[in-house]
């Protein structure tokens, strides 16, 4: 996701272009492209069209579908993201990419209906597209064949993008209808575990079925699945252990001083020294070069930044949370904080970072101490 580039809104949703869309896109006009050249006669002949002149060469066809697969999968995750709206769920972005588009959703929708309603939305949409533009083949038959064709091939693509994203294969739309289906007499989270097994019996039958026929985008949409399945479960899991605590429950305190004019290699020095998990540039909060540098921004800058500041790599950007606030909430705020979040006291001053080691280290603690009967205090 760190390699994506804005470049609409929609709504107010950021719509953002994965670097592995630019990848596939030449891949899909190629054989779409291949599709009006090699095979547009035998086309023609099946469906009993007019075989006249091609309004447009092959090579602008199949430029137009490569670029109308990525729209349909848009408005697909446009349905997810206006539905969860609707439910008073935040939307942070849309993102397209290689293996279809991702829509990150920020507060968790507990209720199995709208949780349903939210899923079954997105394949809803695709299949009304894929009606709409039957019907319009249909209209277009005594017109020309590309045209007609171009409109068939659309409505193909977002029938099987419907069909595809109903397969009980979590966390793709109809593993989470499963899991809706299962809350009310399982809970969230054992239905969740069981939509995940589901979904990692279908993921391994994927990935064979793409072996055999060497179909490699097949096997990432396995490995895909797979990974989001034990991903998602991990996720509610934690969330699940750590709902009561506190923010303050979580927070590590060990975060240094130093000034923005500071050269980087004196701060990792700190950081080596003082056993820091953070240095606070500055005030941290105002003037030229304040902010936070956490491990994971050395890590990204410290190679060929020989002469770097500090207030040169500090950043601002760390996403807050209240020391009392719901420690529950940590998970989507590490997202969007590069995996760090800035805990302030009730004056608004900084008292320490959160990261995703002390998430698994409170919900290690937390699901111990519920396994052992002893809970939390």
């Amino acid at each position: 996701m760190n390699w994506s580039w804005t470049v609409a809104r929609i709504r107010g949703i950021p719509v953002r272009i994965n670097v592995t869309l630019l990848i596939l896109l030449p891949y899909v006009t190629y054989v779409a492209t291949n599709l009006f050249h090699s095979e547009y006669q035998e086309l023609v002949r099946v469906l009993g069209l007019d075989a006249g002149p091609l309004l447009l060469p092959p090579l602008a066809w199949g430029a137009i579908l490569a670029l109308s697969l990525f729209v349909a999968v848009l408005l697909h995750e446009l349905a997810h993201c206006l539905t969860a709206m609707a439910a008073g769920a935040r939307v942070e972005s849309i993102t397209l990419m290689m293996l279809g588009g991702v829509s990150r959703i920020v507060d968790e929708i507990r209720s199995p209906g709208r949780e349903a309603w939210m899923a079954a939305s997105g394949p809803l949409t695709s299949l009304a597209l894929a009606v709409l533009f039957y019907v319009v083949a249909r209209l277009l038959e005594s017109g020309p064949a590309d045209l007609t064709i171009a409109a068939g091939v659309f409505a193909e693509i977002n029938l099987v993008l419907a069909i595809f994203n109903l397969l009980p294969a979590f966390p793709m739309d109809g593993g989470r209808i499963l899991r809706a289906a299962l809350t009310p007499r399982y809970g969230r989270l054992a239905a969740t575990r069981k939509a995940a097994a589901v979904g990692k019996v279908m993921a391994v039958l994927f990935g064979i079925l793409g072996l055999v026929s060497f179909n490699f985008i097949l096997i990432l949409i396995a490995v895909f699945v797979f990974m989001g399945a034990s991903a998602e479960t991990t996720a509610l899991a934690a969330r699940v252990s750590l709902r009561g605590l506190r923010m303050r429950s979580l927070v590590d305190r060990r975060i240094g001083q130093v000034r923005p004019d500071v050269p980087l290699a004196v701060v990792a020095e700190r950081f080596l020294e003082d056993d820091l998990v953070a240095v606070r540039v500055g005030d941290g909060l105002t003037g030229p070069g304040a902010g936070f540098i956490t491990l994971d921004d050395l890590e990204r800058m410290g190679r060929g930044q020989a002469g770097a500041r500090a207030g040169d790599v500090a950043r601002r950007d760390l996403p807050r949370a209240r020391a009392e606030d719901d420690a529950a909430a940590i998970l989507s705020l590490l997202q969007r904080g590069r995996g760090a979040v800035l805990v302030v006291d009730e004056a608004g001053e900084p008292m320490g970072l959160v990261s995703a080691a002390d998430v698994r280290r409170a919900a290690l603690l937390a699901h111990v101490l519920e396994e052992t009967g002893r809970g939390r205090a």
